[in-house]
């Protein structure tokens, strides 16, 4: 999770020691929900977090984009069965709309992949 954090630019675990207790959970998951407005994000803190908001606006301001919200959102749903199933409806869905089918034809048979793994690369690598 930290990697795909500072990836975006976002270096929450610079400012908070846990970044998944109460109040990095609450602002993971506004993150993911679309929030980008970092004094929101903020003003999230709780208890022992509220006099770091000023570090904590300019730890949250980053380029958080649509595919790290896809990412994170991966990485927090990970640990049940049903949110695997619904991880890969939805790798499906982004896949079939970045490509059309004419081009993930293309890929596999260019590169003599199965239609699933050419549906992950492209999931992963489409630009957002």
């Amino acid at each position: 999770m930290v990697k795909e954090l500072e990836d975006a630019g976002i270096k929450l675990s610079s400012v908070a020691t846990d970044i998944l207790g109460v109040s990095g959970r609450a602002m993971l998951a506004a993150l993911i929900a679309g929030e980008r407005d970092a004094q929101v994000l903020a003003e999230m803190a709780k208890a022992r977090m509220r006099p770091k908001i000023p570090q904590l606006v300019q730890a949250l301001t980053g380029n958080f984009g649509e595919h790290h919200a896809f990412c994170a959102g991966c990485i927090c749903n990970a640990s049940t069965s049903s949110a695997l199933q619904s991880r890969n409806s939805r790798r499906v869905s982004r896949s079939r709309s970045a490509l059309s089918p004419a081009s993930l034809n293309t890929w596999r048979r260019s590169w003599v992949w199965a239609r699933p793994v050419a549906e992950v690369i492209v999931a992963e690598t489409a630009p957002t």
